[in-house]
């Protein structure tokens, strides 16, 4: 009976989930206004910009510039237009892409996009399994790691964030392995968000120092493959589009909407001073990058936890972080999962609804714009504690069964 009820729950929230996506990704595709406002925008103007011009002119801002014109069909003020400023990994997709006409190049930048995600899977599905969890309980995490909330909404947008997911997910189930090679090797995808990459590499420094030497090596491969592609010109472009990203005033960046420090702070005190903000939260990015180090060099084992919590203080301390990376997550989420099960919090198959609760809670913030902002860093602050006294939830759970 408990298990009918359990497949029950399980099934009423993928639907939920399902029936939730369809509709906003629908609305997304039939709607030219929703379309042409979406964060792909940028990436198709890169796109043409390569096919057209070369893949030198991307990082042009006048060449962005006049790309999304045509593509909204009038002149963008200055807050309206979205800057193309990654790391130009994923150019080449984008100059296939640009083949197309913008609604036919969503769809398609949307599927790719997808396939990312779910290259993701057979690392989580070997780490769970290496943790001897049984095939029914993997693919009930596997089915919450896919339906997770933030994942179809960086989809939705048209980012990039599921190529920063799946460098994480190899990074992570790689340190599980003790394959530090393949760790670096993950970890240099992350390379797309490099204030996040560089504070997730930089403790490595200090223990596991292969992990570090390896995505040295990678990320150093792919800036030189980075550079050959745009050239001179192209990098120095992207380097001044990045210190106008970083102090984030302008081109649609909207500091206050972002769910890290500096967004909390906006929200609480809106009239602060950005420049004054821009020192405070490089600052404190650094105090905390240096705690981390700390823990780091302290630590005689780099364990579970600690993989949680530096993933989350990459979140809230990064200078820049919008929803759609939130994606992130899910990596400390299934930590203290693992961790939960470890210390018979939970059981395994119990782990994978848990982490439908998180994204139903993520999705029902979407939903209620008051706990938009709130419920992420509720998560944030659970996951973090959760971790770390997986114990203290086993004595809750014990004194509530009686």
């Amino acid at each position: 009976m408990k298990n009918r009820l359990f497949n029950i729950i399980i099934l009423l929230v993928i639907v939920l989930q399902i029936t939730w996506y369809a509709i906003l990704w629908v609305s997304y595709v039939n709607s030219p206004v929703l379309l042409q406002s979406a964060d792909f925008r940028p990436f198709y103007a890169a796109g043409r910009i390569s096919k057209d011009l070369g893949f030198d002119k991307v990082f042009n801002l006048d060449m962005q510039t006049k790309v999304q014109d045509k593509v909204v069909g009038h002149i963008l003020s200055k807050d309206e237009l979205l800057i193309y400023y990654h790391p130009p990994l994923l150019l080449p997709i984008l100059n296939f892409i640009a083949n197309f006409n913008y609604q036919t190049a969503y769809i398609i930048n949307c599927i790719f996009l997808l396939m990312l995600a779910f290259a993701c899977l057979p690392f989580l599905f070997f780490t769970l399994k290496q943790f001897h969890w049984s095939i029914s309980s993997i693919w009930i995490m596997i089915l919450g790691f896919i339906f997770f909330e933030p994942t179809f909404i960086s989809i939705l947008k048209g980012q990039d964030s599921t190529l920063l997911l799946l460098g994480l997910v190899i990074w992570f189930s790689a340190l599980l392995k003790g394959e530090d090679r393949l760790a670096g090797l993950g970890l240099a995808l992350t390379t797309i968000r490099p204030q996040l990459s560089i504070f997730l590499a930089i403790p490595f420094i200090f223990h596991k120092r292969r992990v570090f030497t390896w995505y040295l090596l990678s990320a150093g491969l792919l800036l030189i493959y980075s550079y050959l592609m745009v050239g001179k010109q192209g990098f120095l472009d992207l380097l001044d589009l990045i210190r106008i990203g970083s102090a984030g005033q302008d081109y649609g960046l909207n500091l206050s909407a972002m769910f890290n420090l500096t967004g909390l702070i906006l929200r609480v005190y809106p009239g602060v001073d950005h420049i004054f903000l821009n020192y405070l939260k490089w600052g404190l990015y650094g105090l905390a990058l240096l705690g981390m180090i700390l823990v780091w060099r302290q630590s005689s084992k780099i364990q579970n936890r600690h993989l949680a919590i530096l993933v989350i203080f990459s979140i809230f301390f990064s200078p820049h972080l919008h929803y759609h990376d939130l994606v992130i997550l899910l990596i400390p989420i299934i930590v203290m999962l693992l961790i939960w099960v470890e210390h018979n919090v939970i059981s395994a198959k119990m782990a994978g609804l848990i982490l439908f609760i998180f994204s139903i809670a993520l999705l029902f913030g979407n939903i209620i714009t008051k706990a938009y902002h709130t419920i992420p860093y509720l998560i944030m602050i659970f996951v973090l504690f959760g971790s770390w006294r997986p114990l203290w939830f086993r004595l809750q759970f014990k004194s509530r069964n009686g």
